[in-house]
């Protein structure tokens, strides 16, 4: 008897989903305690590739996205994933500190990129006690070479 396939092992969106399976399923994946360990589950519909690839296609998929769940204390499940940039998905993750100056919010490393200021500087001085104000309106020091 022959087995029906959906012919996608070699493409990305399939790599996408073994992936979230493994780090929800395989307690001997590396990031399985992020996930699996902390509860995060696979929906039921989502076990099988082809409702997942009919989710993703209908739903903006593109190989420059990844998989991003809107609650990250959540499911992988449709009513609670979306495709984002490798920059929308870091900033919404469990640890991104937001900070709200001018009435602005964003993440540090947001406020980093649009200061040019290393998100990494920006953490060590709020971390230091600097406030909000001084951490973002201080230059960063330039040595005597002029870099």
């Amino acid at each position: 008897m022959s087995r029906k396939t959906h012919g996608m092992f070699y493409h990305p969106l399939y790599r996408v989903w073994n992936q979230m399976k493994q780090r929800c399923l395989n307690p001997k994946v590396w990031s399985y305690y992020l996930y699996g360990g902390r509860g995060i589950a696979v929906c039921n519909e989502w076990l099988d590739f082809e409702p997942f690839c009919k989710w993703a296609m209908d739903n903006g998929y593109e190989e420059n996205l990844t998989i991003d769940r809107k609650n990250s204390n959540g499911n992988y499940e449709p009513s609670n994933c979306k495709w984002s940039t490798k920059i929308e998905q870091a900033n919404n993750r469990r640890t991104s500190r937001y900070i709200t100056f001018n009435g602005k919010t964003m993440t540090v490393a947001d406020w980093g990129r649009e200061l040019k200021i290393d998100q990494v500087v920006l953490h060590k001085r709020l971390w230091r006690g600097w406030s909000i104000e001084r951490t973002l309106n201080t230059p960063l020091l330039v040595n005597k070479n002029g870099n």
